[in-house]
This record gives C-alpha cells, structure tokens and sequence, in this order.
C-alpha cells in the first residue's frame, strides 16, 4: 500500500532548506491538493487544523514516500512528534482525506494540536502565498 504525506508548510517542493531537501530525495511529488480546515501563523512557520465542516481550505503538495518506515521517523523529529517530545507535543501526526485532481485520498499530514486562538489566521490558506511577505518565516526555512 502506498503512503503519502501531506505539506503544507516548510516541507513543500519549492522550499529550499536540509529537511525540505531530504524530504524531495525520499519521495515523489504526486500533486497538489488540499485539505478542508484552516491554516495559521504560528511565529516562524505554520499550523494547520483538520475541519472537514468548513469549506476553508489549507493549500499543500502531496508525496508518495519511497520508505516510509525510514522517512517519516525522521519527518517526526523534525515536527517534534512522539512520545519523546512530552504530554503537549504542537504536532500531531494523522491521516486525513486530501483533495488532489478530483478526488480524495487519505495522507498523512502533521497537524497543529494546540489552541489556536493567539495566532493569526492565514485566510488563503497558502502558506507559499503567505511567505513571500514574511521575514521571520523566510529567516527561519535558512535555519533548519
């Protein structure tokens, strides 16, 4: 069974950082897509959330991991998911249904897990958009 992960944020195709670059090397671009939720400024990089009751989108690129028992552990440090990050982890990471050319398939997608209500909404749900007019966030990517 193919696994497929969702981006949205500092590992979609046209970032140029170490992580983004070994996401690129481990997988393939499927596509486009999206995920019904909203997308937020969280500082230095993004937060998404999963809603599939509202009809605001989060923008992204989906990859088929060539393996993924070797990829995603190391996706996981990087977002800071398991159980080593402690009880109040920011990420988590969960399948979710993706809108890519028509149709939906599950991916999985690391998602914000905490509240949401001191961060700016980023209403076009497209962080590529978003980080063209955003320093701290285009400091950051050279960062990691």
């Amino acid at each position: 069974m193919k696994s497929t992960l969702f981006v949205y944020g500092t590992l979609l195709l046209n970032i140029e950082s170490d992580i983004a670059n070994f996401l690129k090397s481990n997988a393939e671009f499927v596509g486009e897509g999206y995920l019904f939720g909203q997308l937020f400024d969280l500082g230095y990089y993004p937060g998404a959330i999963f809603r599939k009751d509202i009809s605001s989108q989060v923008y992204g690129h989906v990859f088929e991991l060539n393996q993924p028992s070797s990829t995603l552990p190391i996706l996981d440090e990087y977002e800071a998911v398991g159980e080593q990050f402690g009880q109040y982890k920011e990420y988590v990471r969960e399948k979710v249904p993706i809108e890519i050319e028509g149709e939906e398939i599950l991916c999985w997608v690391y998602l914000y897990a905490l509240p949401t209500d001191d961060f700016p909404l980023i209403g076009s749900g497209n962080y590529r958009d978003f980080l063209k007019n955003s320093p701290k966030h285009q400091e950051f990517i050279k960062s990691v």
